[in-house]
């Protein structure tokens, strides 16, 4: 530990230890576990242990932060239109194997044969970098934390790094501790201060050796502890995991020194790469990579560009390569109202200057949120996270504020006739609607069968604001939050059974039932405004299948019941319709038009009334698959 840390100690001679000491450090050591045990540690180095610990609350209420790709690669700074610029010497590698490729012409015609990647970084030498100015940039944009490659897979490091010498920013290049710089300007500014950081580095003998593992014990794991220990960063963004299991990592083993020892044990956020088998598994966070992917269950960050094509600067991208602002803060609003975080990223060039564009969007999205930021941060996902709302309005997302009491509806398209039709909130005697940026109290009606019908005000071009609009709708009806009923099957019985009950589940996994999909939602308990949901039987087809209707078919006989869904469409629920296929022997859940059209198209037919789910892109076309002997 001492070496690792970079720490020089002596031991002392033994003079023996009075009784006083050992019972103050006795007390010392009590008082420590009590303390570690308030916390929810110590951690143990296994992922059961580790992902019991739950995510500082700082990350989930900032919502919002900055990536930053900057490293020699910033120096070529190029890749065909839809590759990763930031990958320039990894391909490079590939091609001068292949004989041939973009970019090894590229490289031979531009810097010659005889130009080693290794020779860019007498060219990196951040001359133009201020990072007192990229903290103001930073603030302005409306981000709440920042995240730097402190190194990349190419293996050069933006601090003073041991394991990198000759190969590190303060050795070679800008001659200057970048990661100490950036790190001071953005805290002084009230930011949050992360890295990334990969395990793994294309080409370092080691790691390519005969032994790879002395690579992490001699390389990885120093650095790792030295940039913890040194530079206190509230979030670590591990990548480069995917060669190799967590175990030759050591992952585990890190993760319970940086929760348990570290500095930064309180307030640390890790992500969830740190093995082949982690994504979206173990770890922290979940972590989405230019994917739109969500997960309703777990906390999630989607990671993109400026560039739609490439985290680090590429100097072939062109205009229509970037990212509108529109499309930025759609992303951050559809983000959030599903529960993730926005990580967006910046390529600076290798001067340490951010091109004007991307400092462009980075301000209107924070114009943008100097309106509406009351609808982003600190907020969580409502209940119903989107609607479908009409063909002008498009979807509407939905964020919740408990503190204020406060729902937000967020509009990203205003309709010619300034009407907004809001199918899920119910207002009660005391809601009022008002819009972000103008606090005017703004008229309604309410028919349970439509919904909210609000008529907003001229909106002038920029009033109050661009891009998006967000209603403030204040102590709305909720109803019960709805749970997901799974789906289990059991090879032996040949059939399936719906549970949402946490003791159900255990009993069918012990009868040798196996999950297989989300099947709808459900509420927690028999509430108003819901109705039973049954359950029968097809001894013809052999499964089973739930309905709310009275009769369900002449081949299904009644079982039971299954448990409550509700059905009204006040709040924003369809009906999900029960479609079977007797040539693929399976069902499909339908509860859009969308789907619908894909049922019958693919030879389904109607088979009765599953139950009511809200209106959503994972729900509204479920495949449930059933299994015949």
């Amino acid at each position: 530990v001492y070496k690792r840390q970079g720490i020089n100690a002596e031991y002392g001679e033994n003079k023996g230890v009075d009784m006083s000491t050992l019972l103050t450090l006795f007390i010392c050591l009590l008082c420590s576990l009590v303390i570690l045990a308030s916390k929810g540690g110590p951690y143990q180095p296994n992922w059961a242990s580790l992902n019991s610990r739950s995510l500082p609350e700082w990350y989930d209420q900032a919502k919002y932060g900055i990536f930053i790709h900057w490293g020699v690669y910033s120096v070529p700074g190029w890749a065909p239109v839809g590759t990763y610029a930031e990958w320039y010497w990894n391909y490079l590698e590939q091609n001068i194997k292949q004989g041939s490729g973009p970019f090894l012409d590229f490289h031979y015609k531009t810097y010659g044969k005889n130009f080693q990647y290794t020779d860019f970084v007498s060219q990196f030498k951040a001359e133009l970098f201020d990072p007192d100015a990229w903290a103001e940039l930073f603030v302005q944009s409306g981000a709440k934390y920042i995240v730097p490659t402190s190194k990349h897979h190419e293996g050069f490091t933006l601090w003073p790094s041991a394991q990198s010498w000759n190969w590190n920013a303060v050795d070679v290049g800008p001659h200057r501790d970048l990661l100490k710089d950036l790190f001071t300007s953005v805290r002084n500014k009230g930011l949050h201060a992360a890295i990334y950081y990969s395990l793994y580095e294309w080409f370092h003998p080691l790691y390519i050796g005969p032994n790879p593992h002395e690579y992490v014990t001699e390389v990885m794991l120093p650095q790792l502890y030295d940039v913890v220990t040194n530079y206190q960063p509230d979030l670590i963004f591990s990548d480069g995991e995917w060669e190799k299991p967590s175990s030759f990592w050591n992952s585990t083993d890190f993760l319970a020194w940086l929760y348990n020892d570290s500095p930064v044990k309180d307030t640390i956020v890790v992500n969830d790469r740190w093995g082949s088998e982690t994504r979206s598994q173990d770890g922290g966070y979940w972590t989405a990579e230019y994917s739109g992917s969500v997960w309703w269950r777990h906390k999630w960050e989607e990671n993109s560009g400026i560039d739609v094509h490439s985290y680090g600067l590429n100097r072939n991208s062109q205009v229509g390569n970037y990212s509108t602002p529109e499309g930025l803060v759609h992303l951050l609003i559809r983000t959030v109202a599903y529960g993730g975080n926005l990580l967006l990223d910046i390529g600076p060039s290798h001067d340490g200057t951010i091109l004007p564009v991307m400092q462009e969007r980075l301000l209107q999205v924070g114009q943008w949120l100097k309106v509406n930021g009351e609808a982003i941060y600190n907020t969580q996902p409502w209940m119903v996270r989107s609607e479908r709302g009409s063909k002008e309005t498009g979807t509407i997302f939905y964020t919740e504020n408990k503190s204020l009491n406060a729902v937000y509806a967020h509009i990203t398209n205003i309709p010619s006739d300034y009407k907004i039709v809001l199918q899920v909130p119910a207002p009660s005697s005391s809601t009022v609607i008002t819009l972000l940026g103008d606090n005017t109290p703004l008229k309604y009606t309410y028919n349970p069968s439509v919904g909210i019908t609000i008529t907003l005000p001229g909106l002038s071009p920029g009033y109050p604001c661009n891009y998006a609009w967000v209603l403030k709708l204040t102590s709305v009806i909720t109803i019960p939050q709805l749970e997901p009923i799974q789906n289990f099957w059991n090879q032996k019985v040949t059939d399936n059974a719906l549970c949402q009950n946490e003791t159900t589940i255990e009993k069918l996994e012990m009868q040798q039932y196996s999950a297989v999909r989300i099947e709808g939602l459900i509420s927690k308990s028999q509430l108003p405004g819901t109705v039973p949901l049954s359950l029968y039987y097809s001894s013809t087809n052999q499964d089973y299948a739930s309905t709310t209707a009275s009769t369900f078919n002449a081949t299904y006989d009644y079982i039971g019941l299954q448990g409550y869904v509700y059905t009204s469409q006040a709040v924003g629920m369809v009906p999900i319709d029960l479609y079977w296929s007797a040539q693929r022997k399976d069902y499909y859940l339908v509860g859009s038009p969308e789907s619908l059209a894909d049922a019958k198209q693919n030879g389904y037919v109607l088979a009765g009334r599953q139950g009511y789910a809200y209106p959503g892109p994972d729900y509204a076309n479920t495949c449930v698959e059933v299994y015949c002997p």
